[in-house]
């Protein structure tokens, strides 16, 4: 933390709030119980918020270059030459109409419309076929039975009570045994050495950990439209209607230009059914791996649309394979998946190294429930392991989210205007991403 903290320094003109921050951040990975400005406050040994109040939202310091701190360190600590870029966004259910952005919009979180912010995220993840095991030859599966062998749960030893995760990261950082429980919830299924089943290792995907490294608050257009509320909500005049596709674009752009090391880009339907993005990220020679609705209209064998389930339907069934998506609380993810080339117009030899592909995924019980992905890839990458593997990073992010508000207090602010927004969510997401370096480092040292 010291560390970091040394880095952002250098953003505050005065030593006060660069002392605030850092109790601040300290604070988040604390005991407090609710992370807003009176508790922390308390946490700090300050009788009232005003010194929190005055750094989210009075004190001279960019939280964009904080942003820019927290990008560098998480590539830093995670980056791998395949790692994934994850985008996605999260709900704040709020009281009240002058929080920045806030209206009545469906909420993932909540799972309905409610009172809320919406903030689009990004997600750095890092390697994707894993650090000591090699990738599958070609997208090998392997039977069910394979997986049975592998254990529910991961042994909890010497982890007693509700002892927060950031304790439990920092004791395993002192070199205490802890069990897998400080995986953010999320169980890996350990290195197996020698490999079993004919030679072959399991797909391990995750083993880099993830992070956060961007975030944009979305302000629909009742907001943009309305300059009065977005001057009262401290909005710069200079914010224009963005889409959630858009932002995630600014954010993928900003990553990109910086030099971020990654492999792939993923996203759920909301960002992969926007065609404009996936048309810029091929025009960037950016692989990656969308999902896309069902009705989403593909070119499949020539220049006529055809809708992604319309096509699964017609695969037969010996383009089906059963795979892994990688580990998850009660195991394997195993489905059923199918690969299969789209058509597309292509003249010069760069285009014609990438391949465009839908990407089929089968639930294995009675429902059979499909999910599709449109992938646009070097052909030489493009094996259905690797490709499987990189759609199933996608569920780091929810994780991920799980973990900042749980741990971090991503989700308990108390602030209203937009600059307080970003720079607690800032914070928020550095203080994650010191907890993830201690994760990953106590994952070495075992």
């Amino acid at each position: 933390m010291e560390e970091l903290h040394h880095r952002l320094g250098e953003l505050f003109r005065r030593p006060e709030p660069r002392q605030r921050s850092l109790a601040y951040l300290k604070g988040l990975l604390g005991t407090v119980e609710r992370k807003n400005g009176w508790q922390l406050a308390e946490w700090i040994g300050k009788s009232t918020p005003d010194g929190t109040q005055h750094l989210l939202e009075r004190a001279q310091w960019d939280a964009d270059a904080a942003r820019d701190v927290l990008r560098e360190y998480v590539v830093e600590q995670l980056g791998e030459r395949d790692a994934v870029l994850i985008v996605d966004e999260t709900g704040f259910v709020k009281k009240g109409q002058h929080s920045a952005g806030v209206q009545r919009q469906y909420s993932g979180t909540a799972g309905r419309i409610e009172n809320s912010q919406i903030g689009v995220f990004l997600c750095y993840a890092g390697c994707v076929n894993g650090g000591r095991n090699p990738p599958l030859n070609g997208g090998v599966s392997f039977p069910g039975t394979v997986f049975e062998q592998l254990p529910s749960k991961m042994s909890r030893s010497g982890v007693k009570g509700k002892r927060s995760l950031a304790k439990r990261i920092l004791d395993a950082a002192k070199g205490q045994k802890i069990g897998a429980g400080c995986d953010f919830g999320r169980a890996h299924k350990s290195a197996f050495s020698p490999p079993f089943n004919g030679g072959f290792a399991p797909p391990l995907t995750g083993c880099g950990g993830s992070a956060f490294i961007d975030r944009e608050l979305y302000v629909p257009k009742a907001w943009t439209d309305d300059r009065v509320r977005c001057e009262a909500a401290g909005i710069p005049g200079s914010v224009e209607f963005a889409t959630k596709p858009q932002l995630a674009r600014s954010m993928l752009e900003r990553a990109l230009d910086a030099g971020v090391s990654c492999g792939w880009v993923t996203g759920d339907e909301v960002y992969g059914g926007d065609r404009h993005l996936r048309l810029w990220l091929e025009s960037r020679g950016q692989p990656f791996v969308l999902a896309v609705a069902k009705n989403e209209p593909l070119w499949w064998q020539g220049p006529d649309c055809v809708r992604a389930d319309q096509i699964a339907e017609a695969l037969p069934a010996r383009a089906w394979r059963r795979l892994s998506a990688g580990a998850g609380a009660k195991g394997e993810r195993l489905y059923d998946w199918a690969l299969t080339p789209l058509w597309r117009l292509q003249i010069s030899t760069e285009e014609r190294r990438f391949g465009h592909y839908l990407l089929v995924r089968r639930s294995l019980d009675e429902k059979r429930e499909h999910a599709y992905y449109v992938v646009h890839a070097p052909r030489s990458k493009a094996t259905r392991q690797t490709l499987v593997n990189v759609a199933g990073r996608s569920w780091e992010i929810e994780t991920g989210f799980e973990a900042t508000k749980g741990e971090c207090g991503l989700d308990q602010y108390e602030v209203h205007r937009w600059q307080g927004w970003y720079r607690h969510i800032t914070l928020a997401l550095l203080a994650h991403a010191v907890l993830v370096n201690l994760r990953v480092r106590g994952k070495k040292n075992t």
